[in-house]
């Protein structure tokens, strides 16, 4: 997301090293979320490359791992779940209406994720459904309702609207 290539690079050397020593110490379920996290780490390098076919074959590998995985009971879930960012993805390239159908299955899943909102209403107006924006613009909001004013820059222009 930052363009910073040699850092981005260096983090997805760093997560298939940590991968790999996890699968040879045994450790399955670890090793595997590291992987999800390899896989979404290696699209967006191959996005930011201009490889947009690699790119979305990589996060969709990521995000159907992770729609498989059970989440321990000690581990709280994703910070960003691989279909959401799936959706941001699709958003950059201009597919809202398959980006709105990765946010609402993210949605699904893991109910008022502010950023799974905010991309299922982005998606929504883009690909013309003026309803289902309206619906997760006010929904966006009421979540929102007691954050800090003016807060994010998205939830700003959601209050807006």
């Amino acid at each position: 997301h930052t363009g910073e290539m040699p850092i981005a690079r260096q983090a997805v050397d760093s997560l298939r090293a940590i991968q790999q020593r996890l699968a040879k110490s045994n450790e399955a379920y670890w090793a595997e979320q590291v992987r999800i996290q390899l896989l979404g780490a290696s699209a967006w390098v191959a996005h930011a490359e201009g490889l947009s076919g690699e790119a979305l074959e990589l996060m969709r590998a990521a995000a159907d791992a992770e729609d498989r995985t059970e989440k321990a009971s000690t581990t709280p879930g994703p910070l960003a779940p691989a279909r959401e960012l799936l959706g941001e993805m699709l958003l950059r390239m201009k597919e809202p209406t398959l980006a709105l159908v990765a946010f609402e299955a993210t949605l699904a899943k893991e109910p008022d994720r502010f950023r799974a909102l905010y991309g299922a209403a982005v998606s929504a107006e883009r690909s013309g459904d003026q309803i289902k924006a309206k619906k997760y613009v006010a929904r966006l909001v009421a979540v929102c309702a007691k954050g800090d004013k003016p807060g994010r820059a998205d939830l700003a222009v959601a209050r807006q609207q």
